[in-house]
């Protein structure tokens, strides 16, 4: 560590301290040598800038030790009580790098790996670990099957918060809360066929034998049935390859225990689409992910693309909400904070955006940001003197990341086996296939 640096260090470290209430001490935090103080005594259990627990990931460059990360193993503790992840950083970083090096190596602890890849880069890791590699055009994601071992309440309340999330994405307005009633209505009435599709509900809605409770009023709710089934058609005929068949060609507990990657890469530059798909997909995938006691990992790699969509958002934000009994580990990935923001249509969502989603992960991992990039990170709950080393690349080089977790905090240097940079590392090649295309 550098003089320099290390004169940095100690003056936003006693920042820091005060931040969380340790006012003595400093000065004997410092009496040792720069390359190797001990803080043990100075921090309130569990300590600061110590990542003790999981899988190592590589050094944590403060302290000089190893860096531990597994989420499900801090949930608990010091006000930790999720185990979602939000990973940032410029192309180049090696993010994804770290991201399938954090997924490769709890794999290899037995825990399930799912992931909804819009990029289309984890074919060779998927082959890799033998997960299962799905693509949607040639095997159907019917996210209204009826998940087995699930009683009729169940697969109800399952339909209806799938079928009223695609609905109102590809509306150009938010529904009408009355609607709601049409959308039950529809799942009820279709609550013996085990695998409805688009095509089913399309009749109900043009035929009106829509089951509704007896003391609902009927006249408003079938005034606004030839809007329902309008959606319905534009549905089908974007997404009706995928969203309207009965059977996949493989039932989803035939599939690799491993995990399962689904590309979602022909959808990546239409976010209507990929929204509905990461929707539908996730939903999917419910008997999987949905299971009490296992550890089980969720990747949604690019999914800010899609966060225009309020519904999207708010079906994510009950995704995260859901996961914590279901002890699943979902990890965003996207370039900036302030990508989840500029997506969408107006500030008022934009505001709503930068709002909810921050506390819905209780880990973040930055790497390396350009100077406008890193303001956004204080809503985030990072600590101001955290965004000059950030935005500095002599301080956070490839590789090296800020980690947050909770009030833990440190910098990660990875360390990549060479087995796993070959299955891992796709920032390079990304780089180089975009300036391709840019020049050509």
């Amino acid at each position: 560590m550098s003089s320099a640096f290390f004169a940095q260090f100690r003056s936003d470290t006693a920042k820091m301290l005060r931040q969380f209430g340790i006012k003595d001490g400093i000065h004997a935090f410092f009496q040792q040598e720069s390359t190797s103080f001990n803080s043990a005594s100075l921090f309130p259990a569990p300590r600061i800038n110590h990542f003790d627990r999981g899988v190592i990931m590589g050094i944590n460059r403060l302290p000089n030790t190893a860096f531990q990360l597994s989420l499900w193993d801090y949930y608990g503790s010091a006000g930790i009580t999720s185990y979602s992840m939000v990973v940032f950083g410029k192309i180049g970083q090696r993010k994804s790098t770290f991201v399938k090096t954090y997924a490769l190596r709890h794999s290899f602890l037995g825990v399930p790996l799912y992931v909804l890849d819009p990029k289309g880069e984890y074919e060779a890791f998927a082959r890799a670990l033998n997960l299962a590699y799905i693509d949607p055009r040639n095997e159907a994601i019917n996210p209204f099957a009826k998940i087995p071992g699930t009683d009729a309440n169940e697969t109800l309340n399952q339909r209806v918060r799938v079928l009223s999330a695609l609905l109102n994405i590809y509306s150009d307005q938010p529904l009408p809360s009355f609607t709601q009633h049409i959308i039950r209505g529809m799942c009820a009435t279709l609550s013996s066929t085990d695998t409805p599709i688009l095509d089913d509900f399309i009749h109900l809605a043009s035929s009106g034998q829509v089951q509704l409770s007896a003391d609902i009023d009927p006249g408003p709710l079938y005034q606004a049935m030839p809007n329902i089934q309008h959606l319905l058609v534009l549905l089908r005929e974007e997404l009706g390859d995928v969203l309207n068949r009965h059977y996949s060609l493989r039932a989803l507990d035939e599939l690799s225990h491993a995990g399962i990657v689904v590309n979602l890469s022909p959808w990546l530059n239409n976010k209507q689409q990929l929204a509905a798909l990461l929707t539908a997909t996730t939903e999917w995938l419910t008997p999987r992910l949905h299971t009490v006691g296992e550890r089980k990992l969720l990747i949604l790699d690019e999914a800010w693309s899609a966060l225009e969509y309020e519904p999207f958002v708010g079906w994510l934000q009950s995704q995260l909400k859901l996961a914590r009994q279901w002890t699943l580990s979902t990890i965003l990935v996207a370039h900036a904070p302030g990508d989840l923001v500029s997506q969408a249509q107006s500030a008022s969502r934009a505001e709503k955006i930068a709002a909810s989603l921050p506390g819905n992960f209780v880990a973040k991992v930055v790497f390396h940001l350009d100077n406008h990039a890193v303001s956004p990170l204080l809503d985030w709950g990072l600590p101001s003197f955290a965004t000059d080393w950030i935005s500095n690349p002599q301080t956070l080089t490839p590789g090296s990341a800020f980690v947050q977790l909770g009030p833990l905090w440190g910098i990660l240097d990875t360390v990549v086996t060479k087995y796993e940079l070959a299955i891992a590392d796709t920032d390079a090649s990304l780089t180089a296939s975009r300036n391709q295309a840019v020049h050509t």
